[in-house]
């Protein structure tokens, strides 16, 4: 569930972003930090219906947020996001598919 929950959540960054500036979209991202608990892992053990936190919408959100500086190239954050879309589009995937793809694209590790 992190995986989707997360992204959802970043859309909305993206969204402040577009709308109203790259400053704007990182201060609402940030502003998302007090919400996070840090209870227990966003990722819930495979194989069960456990869930995980429910951090997985801001941690999520901001650990993407934290990729893509790293990255520090927008456009191929952008990129590496659509490519998500379009190369797992209706598959189901786990956490090590995300990782891999990520750091494949983005030369990063």
């Amino acid at each position: 569930m992190w995986i989707h929950e997360s992204f959802t959540n970043y859309s909305e960054t993206m969204f402040t972003e577009c709308e109203f500036g790259k400053k704007a979209g990182s201060e609402y991202v940030i502003g998302t930090r007090k919400n996070i608990a840090n209870d227990i892992p966003i990722i819930g053990t495979y194989g069960v219906n456990e869930e995980g936190s429910g951090d997985m919408y801001y941690k999520g959100g901001n650990m993407l947020h934290t990729i893509r500086q790293v990255i520090d190239n927008d456009a191929l954050f952008k990129s590496i996001l659509r490519g998500l879309n379009k190369d797992f589009y209706h598959k189901t995937v786990t956490t090590r598919e995300v990782e891999q793809y990520m750091t494949q694209k983005s030369k990063k590790t």
